[in-house]
């Protein structure tokens, strides 16, 4: 039960953390006189990820192809905020 706490609170304050860094008007400052937040138009974030045993990719294998789409989405022209 703990740890199924801590992983909900894990992902509570990473969310809570994309929030700041997208929306400058959550009321925490930027530690500059000046920041410019980007409009991203795609999202890859991996939490936790396990092996795939129905497709036989492992660990590994399963971020490779996550930074595979990223990079193809990329290479497409579209602005990717990834997170590994």
């Amino acid at each position: 039960m703990g740890n199924q706490i801590s992983k909900y609170l894990k992902i509570a304050i990473f969310y809570r953390t994309i929030a700041v860094i997208r929306n400058k008007n959550l009321g925490f400052g930027i530690p500059a006189s000046k920041g410019v937040i980007p409009f991203c138009s795609d999202f890859s974030i991996g939490i936790n990820k396990r092996d795939d045993i129905l497709n036989s990719y492992s660990h590994f294998m399963t971020e490779i192809i996550n930074l595979k789409n990223v990079v193809l989405k990329a290479a497409e022209g579209k602005r990717c905020f990834a997170v590994f």
